[in-house]
Formats: C-alpha cells, sequence, structure tokens
C-alpha cells in the first residue's frame, strides 16, 4: 500500500468500509478437523485486491499468516499441466464440477477423479509434478505466484500427515485405478504439505492477480505458468473452485475463484484484479462466511461479474501537465509564462478504452501521487465507464477535496458525470481552458477592458516614432459575435492585432461541421505570413465575442521605417519561437 498525500487512495477507503460492514458477521465456525486449525482466532479478518500493475490494497489482518489448504489445489494443478501437458492430465483428471463433497471418495465414469478442485483430483495433481524432489518444485512454484519464498508450517503439516486417513484412502484407490503411478504415499505427502504452505492475505492477492495477469507476476515481472495452462486453470477454477457452492457463486458472484479450509477465499478477475479474503469462520460447505459475502458485495458494487465484462479489460491512462496538454487558446506572452510557471499544478489524465474498475483504480493513483490543485479527467476517448469506476472517480474527488483541490471531468456522458458529481465539461479543450483561466486567478485583466495598442505584446519597447507610425498605418476594426475577420482561401495581405474580445481560428471538415483549431485573445496577432511568404489564409477566424483589433496592411508596412520594419519582424519571430517550442514540448508528452 502506498498512502497518498491526500491519505488513503480511493480503493483504500472503499475496501475499509466492506471491512466494517462484514466485521460483525460472525457465522460457522472454524475447522477443527486437526489441532492447529481448531486452535485460531475466529476473529481475523483480512481483505487484499492486487491489480496487474503491481498495486497490492489491503486492511484488516493482512499479514496474518495462515495454510493455504484447498486454496493450493490450482496452482499445483497448473505446474502438472506444465509438467505432463494437457492431454495427460486431462486423462488422468476430469474437469466437471462433482455434486459431492470436496472430500467424497468417488471418481467419474471413465474412472478419474472428477475435477482437480476435490481432494481426489488435487492429490492425483501432485502426483503428476515431476521431480526427485517434486514438493521442492511445488514450494518453488508457490514462490513465484506470491513473488516471495514461503514455507511450510510444520505443526500444521505434522497434524495433516497424522490424521489424513480419509485422503490416503483417496490416494491408494487413485493407485489402484491408474490415476496415479507408483507409491501413493508420495503424493500425498507432497498434497499434505502443499496445504500446510503458510501464506498471508497479501500474498495470495498477489498469486490471485498472476492469474489474472497470464500467469505473470504483476510485481516480479517472473512467469509462473504459461498462457494455455493459465486457461485451463481460470476456467476450472469458474465452474468447481466453491465446493458445493460452485453453481451458486457462478451465478452470484460470477468469477474465477477458490476457498480453502483455513478461511482464505481467492477470486482472479482476468486481466484487472486478484482478491483474496481471509477470515477463519465457515459455512456449512466448507466456505469462508465472510469471504463469501465480501465476494459478493465487490461483484455487486465493482460489477465484477464476467457477464458485465464490456469490450476491453482495462484502459490506458497517460498523465500530462497542463504545459504539456493544454488548450488551443492562444494567450498573450506573460499569461503563457504565468501559466507554464503554474502549469504542473494541473494534471491532465486522458483515458482511451473502456474504464472500469481497474482502469480507475490506476488513475486514482496518478492523480494523488503527486499534489496537484486540479486534476482534469479526459474521458472523450472511452466508450465506456462503468459503474464500478465512476464510485472510484467519485472517491477519487473527496480524496482531492479534503486538501482543498479539486477534479473535473471532460468528454464524459451525463451519466457518469451525475455519478461522479464534480465539474463536467464536455468539450475537452474547454475543460482545459477553464482550467488555465483558473491557474492565472481567473479571467486575465486584459480581456476585461481590452488593450490599446501601446500595451500589445508586440509594440514591448517599440520607440515612440515608431509606435506613432504604427498607429497611422493601423486601420481600427470592430467585430460583433459571429463575424467573420477572415475566410479560408482569401489572400493573406494583413497583420491583425487583437485588443480586445476573443476570436476563434476553425476548419471545416469533412462532415460539414467546424473544428475549432484554436482561439486568440487580446494581446495575441494573427496573419504575421503576410509580411513574408503571403499567400492564402488556411483557416477561419471569427469572432466569438466583442472584438477590437487593429488591421495592419503588409504593402503598407513595406514603406514603414525600417527599425518599425526590424521590430515587428522580430516580435514575430519570437512569438513563432514560443510556439515551436510549446508545440515541442507537447509532442515529447505525446510520445512518452
Amino acid at each position: 500500500m502506498h498512502p497518498s498525500r491526500a491519505g488513503r487512495l480511493p480503493v483504500e477507503d472503499y475496501l475499509d468500509g466492506v471491512h466494517r460492514r462484514f466485521l460483525g458477521l460472525r457465522d460457522g465456525a472454524v475447522a477443527d478437523y486437526i489441532p492447529p486449525l481448531g486452535a485460531v482466532d475466529p476473529e481475523q479478518f483480512a481483505i487484499a485486491v492486487a491489480t496487474t500493475d503491481g498495486q497490492v490494497y489491503g486492511v484488516g489482518d493482512v499479514g496474518n499468516a495462515f495454510t493455504l489448504q484447498s486454496v493450493s489445489k490450482p496452482f499445483t494443478y497448473g505446474l502438472a499441466l506444465e509438467d505432463r501437458g494437457l492431454a495427460e492430465v486431462r486423462a488422468r483428471i476430469g474437469v466437471e464440477p462433482s455434486g459431492d463433497a470436496f472430500n467424497s471418495i468417488s471418481l467419474d465414469a471413465a474412472g478419474r477423479p472428477k475435477n482437480p478442485m476435490i481432494n481426489a483430483g488435487a492429490i492425483a495433481a501432485a502426483g503428476l509434478v515431476e521431480g526427485d524432489d517434486p514438493f521442492a518444485r511445488v514450494l518453488a512454484s508457490y514462490g513465484r505466484w506470491a513473488g516471495r519464498p514461503l514455507e511450510v508450517d510444520e505443526e500444521v503439516y505434522a497434524a495433516e500427515r497424522e490424521t489424513g486417513h480419509r485422503n490416503r484412502a483417496i490416494g491408494h484407490m487413485l493407485r489402484a485405478v491408474g490415476s496415479l503411478d507408483g507409491d501413493p504415499e508420495r503424493a500425498l505427502d507432497v498434497y499434505f504439505r502443499q496445504c500446510s504452505v503458510a501464506v498471508t492475505c497479501s500474498d495470495l492477492a498477489v498469486m490471485a492477480a498472476t492469474l489474472a495477469a497470464r500467469g505473470l507476476n504483476p510485481l516480479t515481472g517472473e512467469q509462473a505458468l504459461g498462457d494455455a495452462s493459465v486457461n485451463q486453470v481460470l476456467s476450472v477454477m469458474t465452474t468447481c473452485g466453491m465446493y458445493d457452492a460452485a453453481g451458486e457463486w457462478l451465478v452470484g458472484v460470477g468469477i474465477p475463484a477458490k476457498s480453502g479450509v483455513s478461511g482464505a477465499v481467492i477470486g482472479v478477475l482476468p486481466g484487472q484484479l486478484g482478491i483474496a479474503v481471509f477470515s477463519p469462520r465457515l459455512d456449512p460447505v466448507g466456505n469462508s462466511t465472510r469471504g463469501v459475502a465480501v465476494f459478493r458485495q465487490l461483484s455487486k458494487d465493482l460489477r465484477l461479474h464476467f457477464v458485465h465484462t464490456p469490450r476491453t479489460a482495462r484502459a490506458a491512462v497517460v498523465g500530462r501537465t497542463l504545459g504539456e496538454s493544454p488548450s488551443t487558446r492562444s494567450r498573450p506572452p506573460a499569461d503563457r509564462d504565468r501559466l507554464d510557471a503554474r502549469a504542473d499544478r494541473c494534471l491532465v489524465l486522458e483515458t482511451t478504452g473502456d474504464v472500469l474498475f481497474a482502469g480507475a483504480e490506476a488513475l486514482s493513483r496518478l492523480a494523488l501521487a503527486e499534489p496537484h490543485r486540479y486534476v482534469l479527467v479526459d474521458l472523450s476517448r472511452s466508450t465506456t465507464v462503468d459503474p464500478a469506476a465512476a464510485r472510484i472517480l467519485a472517491g477519487l474527488a473527496r480524496s482531492l477535496a479534503r486538501t482543498g483541490d479539486e477534479l473535473v471531468l471532460a468528454g464524459a456522458n451525463e451519466v457518469t458525470a451525475t455519478a461522479v458529481g464534480v465539474r463536467h465539461l464536455a468539450s475537452p479543450d474547454a475543460a482545459r481552458e477553464w482550467c488555465e483561466d483558473r491557474l492565472l486567478g481567473g479571467a486575465p485583466a486584459a480581456e476585461a477592458g481590452g488593450l490599446e495598442l501601446a500595451d500589445h505584446p508586440v509594440c514591448a519597447g517599440l520607440d515612440p516614432d515608431d509606435l506613432a507610425a504604427l498607429a497611422a498605418l493601423a486601420r481600427p476594426l470592430e467585430l460583433g459575435p459571429g463575424d467573420v475577420l477572415v475566410e479560408a482561401g482569401e489572400p493573406a495581405l494583413q497583420v491583425f492585432l487583437l485588443l480586445a474580445g476573443d476570436v476563434e481560428v476553425s476548419t471545416a471538415t469533412s462532415g460539414g461541421d467546424r473544428r475549432r483549431l484554436a482561439t486568440l485573445s487580446p494581446g495575441t496577432s494573427l496573419g504575421e505570413a503576410a509580411l513574408t511568404v503571403g499567400g492564402l489564409h488556411t483557416a477561419r477566424v471569427q469572432a466569438t465575442t466583442a472584438v477590437r483589433c487593429l488591421a495592419v496592411p503588409a504593402a503598407a508596412l513595406a514603406q514603414a521605417p525600417v527599425t518599425l520594419r526590424l521590430h515587428l519582424t522580430q516580435a514575430f519571430l519570437v512569438g513563432a519561437h514560443r510556439a515551436l517550442g510549446r508545440a515541442t514540448r507537447e509532442v515529447a508528452a505525446l510520445s512518452r
């Protein structure tokens, strides 16, 4: 866990609320078929979530150790698949839900254990692990899943071995029908030991996240299992992982899962998350009472059920400062310099793809990693923001508000905007402009009353005689909202100095609409090409407010004093250099 500067991340706040909700649930009883399990503290309760990019969250007793028990079964089954291949494993172990107790002494019609999630199938899988010391390979494999070395709880192992008469009967039955080769005691010893491996709830969340990441451990980058074997393991977990309640689980929760009598339950949301819950009290079929309740709540709140999974599992999220992803409004140099100095106070997060719980979780981490006065989330490239993601975004807004900061949405649909409950602007460009205005302290003073020619940035340092010469050449223009200053295709014959109001630069799209390229503010200029290359205007420039500007004919400037022409040329070149520098920074940010 990595606390943010504003305290807990939204996912931690959410998990803490779920933990509190079910802390008072005390139905069921601890397993007591061996003394070490019967002696555990029944009040222990932990919830851990690990993402496929390596973030681990946890609430409650996440560091307490307990034994894997039947949660070990999918992982040994995966190792058997890697060692022997699917065909041989399927020849010895079926994949159908049993409908019987997990420790039943029964076989399917082909003489195989019905699936690898019951004891018979798990013992057969343990017997398929290769090597002179098969358990050493099992333990090393578990370490790859967890991202750290694991050890056996020797007290639990001794008790399992001493009391495991029913499992011994199963082992000898498997030897008799050919599902086991050699001495069944060898496979039984592997099975007793694997059930006795000690883990924490955080370990199990990482193991589940490794399954969610196609066998790649998100903490270490180590491959724990091949992709084809992951498919087989997850499929069997989906239909057989929750003892006799597997069908109810599939309908009510809808994710691959496995439980164990120590009180652990793991769940896997492929491509997104691994989830683990530990609480020792068990229901009548041997599943953790709190664990089942928590998973049902998570599935409902976060829409984890497989029927809710949209087209892609995880959104791509790119974070940039406002200086690297600015609006298209062109501002006077002084305002632009102020914005450049303050741009890191606003973080722009752009999403691509469907935004689900995992994508919103990653976004919230980026948003809270460093302090920002404004966090702008641009959802315009995402077609889906599911309710679970909206819940996390609402939590992010609350986390930011604790320190006086603000979340702003752009490009979201109305359902998402309402669910999150923050400022929303439909246009991503308008949202960036709004944030820029806030960083400048509101609308610049120049925009309120306008400028005079001497105050325009291109005239800074201009000799009084040259200023008078420029004023004599300039023709005052006033426009109302909607009036066109220049049209695309017209000859570029004049330079325009904007003194008051805003103009929008736009171009026609193939669909007949217009696309805004820039908005120009008082203190900016346009048409500078008239002084050099001339040619035609490439875009329409249209007033969006009442506008006052000066038009300076290029032909008249050609006859102006040399000092005036040199000054204006230098001023325009400096402006072009600034614009090129900003564009370079934006392109560099896009390539990250």
